[in-house]
């Protein structure tokens, strides 16, 4: 039984951590797809063009602001079905 305890203060800590980095994420994701079609106004570079540059395999071109934008909002999506 103290094992069960034990187990399930873990899990409620892990629960919690997910939640507010998800939270966080929220602050500076567009939540609706459209608004990722429009980044021209971030100027040259950006925090999408670094993440771009980091997640994409050497051996390919990095994909557009736009792309990677679909990608962080479709997987935060995931995270909060998740949830």
């Amino acid at each position: 039984m103290k094992w069960f305890a034990i187990a399930g203060v873990g899990q409620l800590i892990i629960a919690g951590m997910l939640t507010v980095l998800t939270a966080l994420q929220a602050t500076f994701l567009p939540r609706p797809l459209g608004q990722c079609k429009n980044l021209s106004q971030l100027g040259k570079t950006s925090y999408l063009d670094a993440i771009a540059e980091a997640t994409t395999p050497h051996n390919e071109k990095p994909g557009s602001r736009s792309d990677v934008c679909r990608k962080m909002v479709m997987n935060w999506r995931f995270q909060i079905a998740n949830m």
